[in-house]
């Protein structure tokens, strides 16, 4: 008879989620919510082609049930994240982990294969978005994705992999689908995209491409997808181009060269003239508008506006070059000046859009369900309005607190801002206490501090008027478009030149939902 090992812990009794999990197949809990929530909004791969040889990849069958167990409402994920006090679900945390061990067993970051390619592109977005968190965002799948598809060739307009079957119809989207990842991805984590422009000329996405997708998913007709793919990479192009002007040493040294700002500007002023109208929110927002619809056009809304935010922010911590070399007796520093006044208006306009919407979409529950998409831009947005002191920050708050249901960072995220916030407040309190004890306040301090916040269940509704431009309503307050200066032209910058765009033809107006 064996002897037992001495000293051995007794092994940790099993929770009661554990002991109940195994009277069920976990791939019924989580398989089904990954179809029906996530992969509208993240469809990589699309439905997957029937295969009769060969079996499906581990690491792909990993990846999805971690997808699903994220978002699952079976009663034993939902106990398991009632058992825990930040609310996240161990078990879901756990096929995370579990999905890159597989993927890592079976060197999927390494040997370049379509299959491969989607379980790398499928990873990147299950990881947490915290700099400090050891299993947050560091593009590692995202790249080797990438670096898979050039090796492929799938960059090559006529490639190494066929496009008219299914899996080159899957393998075309999910390039499309990394260049819109790598392009935000560099702005909002400050750091150089992997492609330039002039890496791939692939074949442009047609309706035909999106034709068994679209009506499978129900993600809206062949010719909306390919418009908010179209618009979408057209922004992800100047966003690119942003962060290869941003993150530099130089720049983080010596400041933001004025004319960057300006023409940054000046270009996302170009999109948002020729595609807003087309991707984004509606001025006349439908109340019956589905979880795809909705999650659809104010994530391609928020993606615009929150790189006023990211531009802003960086003019914030770098300082502006032209600024810090002296004063010019020229007289240009005053127009620098008012660029940069012009430029924080615009920050605080796209902060308040962000947290109407993400007030919007927390009343209907859609941010528990949304993969991702939103995260970022609800983040930056409140944080600037946090520090500003506005109380639209709880729009923010509450948006996030939503989002930890399936992310668990969100709730330190959503503690950040209510510190930031309460700070805010209380030293202001104190400077009015000290400062105008016997003074009455002003009416600009008194209607600031009367200000409603947007309150998570208060809707925000969009409406038009022709001389005012769109207005955002909330609770019967509006915020009209041209409130922050969003729309006013960027002139007075002595010797600015209107750039080129990327592609001059790119910027033909799609038709309006409005």
């Amino acid at each position: 008879m064996p002897h037992s090992a001495p000293h051995t812990r007794p092994p940790k009794l099993p929770s009661v989620a554990s002991t109940e999990l195994h009277d069920i197949t976990l791939s019924d809990i989580t398989l089904g919510t990954r179809f029906k929530y996530s992969l509208p909004q993240a469809p990589l791969p699309p439905p997957l082609p029937a295969r009769d040889i060969e079996p499906l990849p581990l690491g792909l069958i990993a990846a999805v049930l971690a997808w699903g167990a994220k978002f699952s409402e079976h009663p034993i994920i939902v106990h398991d994240r009632q058992s825990n006090k930040d609310k996240s679900s161990v078990l879901a945390r756990s096929l995370v982990k579990k999905a890159r061990e597989v993927a890592d067993t079976d060197r999927v970051f390494r040997i370049a294969t379509p299959d491969n390619v989607f379980i790398c592109l499928l990873l990147e977005p299950l990881q947490s978005h915290m700099a400090h968190d050891p299993d947050g965002f560091h593009g590692f799948w995202l790249n080797s994705g990438i670096r898979h598809m050039l090796e492929l060739r799938v960059n090559y307009r006529i490639g190494t992999i066929p496009t008219n079957d299914s899996q080159g119809a899957s393998i075309v989207m999910s390039w499309w689908m990394a260049c819109l990842a790598d392009g935000f991805s560099s702005a909002y984590f400050r750091s150089k995209p992997i492609l330039d422009d002039d890496d791939y000329n692939i074949q442009a996405l047609s309706n035909s491409t999106f034709l068994a997708s679209s009506e499978t998913l129900g993600v809206g007709t062949p010719a909306e997808v390919s418009t908010w793919y179209s618009a979408l990479h057209i922004l992800a192009c100047e966003v690119r181009r942003m962060s290869r002007l941003l993150w530099t040493p130089v720049v983080a040294t010596e400041g933001v060269p004025a004319k960057v700002i300006q023409d940054t500007m000046t270009r996302l002023n170009r999109w948002r003239d020729g595609y807003l109208n087309a991707v984004g929110v509606p001025s006349n927002f439908e109340a019956d508008w589905n979880f795809v619809a909705a999650v659809s056009a104010c994530s391609s809304d928020a993606s615009f506006h929150v790189m006023f935010i990211i531009l802003h922010q960086a003019v914030e911590d770098f300082g502006i070059r032209d600024l810090q070399r002296g004063s010019d007796p020229s007289g240009i520093n005053a127009d620098i000046e008012s660029l940069q006044s012009t430029l924080a208006g615009e920050a605080m306009h796209s902060a308040l859009r962000i947290a109407a919407l993400t007030g919007v979409l927390t009343t209907n529950g859609y941010l528990r369900l949304d993969p991702n998409v939103l995260h970022y831009s609800t983040y930056a947005a409140g944080l600037l309005l946090a520090r500003q002191g506005r109380p639209e920050t709880v729009n923010c708050i509450t948006g996030l607190r939503q989002y930890a249901f399936a992310y668990e960072e969100a709730h330190t995220q959503a503690d950040e801002l209510e510190s930031i916030l309460a700070t805010f407040n209380r030293e202001r309190t104190q400077r009015e206490q000290g400062d105008e004890r016997h003074s009455a306040p002003s009416p600009s301090t008194y209607n600031r501090m009367g200000q409603t916040p947007f309150a998570a269940g208060l809707p925000a509704v969009s409406m038009h008027h022709p001389s005012h431009g769109s207005i955002m309503t909330y609770g019967g307050a509006e915020v009209s478009n041209t409130q922050y200066g969003m729309y006013e032209s960027l002139s007075g910058m002595p010797g600015g030149q209107q750039p080129s765009s990327h592609d001059g033809s790119q910027y033909n107006t799609f038709p309006s939902r409005r």
